[in-house]
């Protein structure tokens, strides 16, 4: 990350020194830079120029003072070229930006998750039945679990890995954030004044941003007419995407801007559920000590493999909540920095000053693993979450973002992972407390698993070995009877 030049006035914390221009780009690894800022944190302080390496830090900044950090840096590949100014997680802090967080915060808001809970339900009923049947594609039934749940939230119908349409759609989602480690671009998405500079014909980045582009707003284009079709044909899907082209016109947004909303949606709700789930599965391997604290719990409210967890089991498994919140501590997911923000004006903290445009980021994996607040921080332990603030889903880690630009959809997402807490809380929560209530998880002798070696974006491939064992032929017979028709309606599609 370059260092800009001081003013006089300003005063920084210290840093790591770089080199002339370039700053310290190129002391940073690209896939896994968090170990390499907690050792910088450990040498220079809570506070370095443009991270934030503490959770007291990030609260007092991106919450309290949120009104300040809420800007954006320039993004002149990803966000102008790549999205055409489209991507509202790229956007700076314009009228723009607030009346499309406005939309998506009364399309995604709490009140409207129930609409989702039948998606959530019978996803989840078809991720357990998958995991009994291939439990060694478990990688793959989680990306279909998450496709498939939020594909229903923003278009209203469900998916199969083998709708071609589908396939794409994802495959763009793949491209844009595969953009965001490439070196080609991430060097000089740094240099904006640069971009700006250059002759269109030696941007050597255009071409395959241009690329992108022009296939996602293809795909995006397929999906609105065909939601519109099944409209005119008679159904009533009550959808996100409906919602947005709605409202759209009201704010004079044109169709580019409504494909994106919901794309910003599908990105945020698909490759991070999925791998979500893959590091919850990692830890039950890892550490079996808590999952049977889990499934005593789910016993004691569901009976002895007498019927599966519901949305209504919600109060009476605090454990499975705090599981959750500690999966989204342990390892952080996708982004390692969550997605940098711009001081709109200047600021004071702790001695220090700030000019109007200074980038904060923050080290989620140094937050998350700050041993004074998370004693033997490296071990899953859900009892660290079992506190007054358990049921909050945004106090304690920061998987759903901070501040003013926490994730609009973190309502369904924390659904989906109660019956696998936001839009991603509740989908974790339904899905793993299936998956726990079913079943035992273990590491496969020789092939201890990495969980810092798992690769968020791979999906080829598992991403570790793992047995997933029936907890027994009644939990077998349950799953037979309850969740082998939810994948009946998949096999037809």
């Amino acid at each position: 990350m370059g260092l800009r030049r001081r003013k006089t006035k300003y005063r920084y914390p210290p840093g790591p020194k770089g080199i002339p221009i370039f700053g310290n780009i190129f002391q940073l690894p690209s896939l896994y830079p968090g170990a390499k800022l907690i050792e910088w944190g450990k040498q220079y302080g809570d506070l370095k120029w443009v991270v934030v390496n503490s959770s007291e830090v990030a609260r007092e900044l991106l919450e309290r003072r949120g009104r300040l950090y809420i800007g954006r840096p320039e993004f002149a590949v990803t966000q102008d070229i790549l999205s055409r100014g489209n991507r509202i997680v790229l956007m700076g802090h314009t009228e723009r930006w607030r009346a499309l967080r406005k939309i998506m915060h009364s399309l995604l808001m709490a009140s409207k998750s129930n609409t989702y809970k039948p998606f959530q339900d019978v996803e989840s009923r078809a991720l357990v039945w998958q995991c009994l049947r291939r439990p060694d594609e478990f990688y793959r039934h989680g990306a279909r679990f998450a496709n498939s749940v939020i594909f229903s939230v923003v278009f209203g119908r469900r998916t199969s890995m083998n709708d071609e349409k589908v396939q794409l759609l994802f495959s763009t989602i793949d491209d844009f954030l595969g953009s965001q480690t490439s070196p080609s671009t991430t060097f000089v998405e740094q240099f904006p004044w640069l971009v700006r500079a250059m002759p269109r014909s030696l941007q050597w980045f255009r071409p395959e941003a241009d690329r992108i582009y022009k296939k996602t707003i293809g795909v995006y284009t397929t999906l609105f007419d065909d939601l519109e079709r099944r409209i005119k044909e008679g159904e009533d899907p009550d959808c996100f995407a409906r919602g947005m082209a709605d409202v759209a016109s009201k704010y004079g947004f044109d169709k580019a801007q409504a494909y994106f909303a919901a794309g910003t949606i599908l990105e945020a709700g698909s490759d991070t559920t999925r791998n979500q789930i893959n590091l919850m599965l990692a830890a039950a391997a890892k550490y079996p000590a808590w999952v049977a604290t889990a499934q005593s719990q789910l016993d004691k409210v569901c009976g002895d493999a007498s019927r599966l967890p519901s949305f209504d089991d919600w109060d009476r498994l605090p454990y499975i909540v705090a599981a959750i919140k500690e999966s989204l501590r342990w390892r952080p997911n996708l982004l390692p920095f969550g997605v940098p923000r711009t001081l709109i004006e200047d600021d004071k903290y702790r001695g220090y000053v700030f000019e109007k445009g200074t980038i904060f980021v923050y080290n989620n994996i140094g937050i998350s693993h700050n041993e004074e607040e998370f004693p033997s921080n490296d071990v899953f332990s859900p009892e660290r979450f079992l506190n007054e603030d358990l049921q909050d889903a945004l106090k304690g880690h920061l998987g759903f973002g901070t501040g003013r630009r926490v994730c609009p959809g973190w309502h369904v997402g924390t659904q989906n992972m109660f019956a696998s807490l936001p839009l991603s809380g509740r989908n974790f929560l339904i899905a793993f407390s299936r998956l726990l209530y079913c079943f035992d998880f273990r590491e496969v002798p020789g092939h201890t698993i990495d969980e810092c070696e798992i690769h968020p974006l791979a999906h080829d491939h598992a991403p570790f070995k793992i047995q997933i064992i029936p907890r027994s032929e009644k939990h077998v017979r349950l799953m037979e009877r309850e969740c082998a028709p939810a994948v009946e309606e998949l096999d037809q599609m």
